[in-house]
């Protein structure tokens, strides 16, 4: 699980307990200017593309690290899919990420608000 919140014009992503093993991240800084969207994984994706480097992927249980597929590359960390969320991203090292949060609803609209707010 992501621990998530917004520090000045950044969104900071902290990976928690043994996440930190699976991911092999312990935080992600996200700049608020590369943030295009979030919003709640409805079963919009359900597995990662490409091949995983790295991380730990284990079918039906866990979804962690980073996934590159097409030359893009995809941050995952999930276990409860019903308990994720998506963040669309832009100049970015990353295109997306999918993570799975406490409040998914909350942090949508979190960083949704902020992302207008800096506009």
């Amino acid at each position: 699980m992501i621990n998530v919140k917004l520090e000045s014009d950044k969104l900071v992503l902290t990976v928690i307990g043994m996440h930190k093993v699976w991911t092999l991240k312990s935080d992600l800084e996200i700049p608020l200017s590369n943030i295009k969207s979030a919003r709640l994984n409805n079963n919009e994706i359900t597995c990662p593309e490409g091949w995983r480097a790295p991380g730990t992927y284990i079918p039906g249980l866990i979804t962690a690290g980073t996934y590159r597929a097409h030359e893009d590359r995809v941050f995952w960390d999930v276990v409860n899919k019903d308990m994720s969320i998506i963040i669309d991203l832009s100049n970015d090292y990353y295109k997306q990420i999918v993570i799975e949060v406490a409040s998914p609803q909350s942090v949508v609209d979190m960083i949704n608000a902020s992302i207008v707010s800096k506009s």
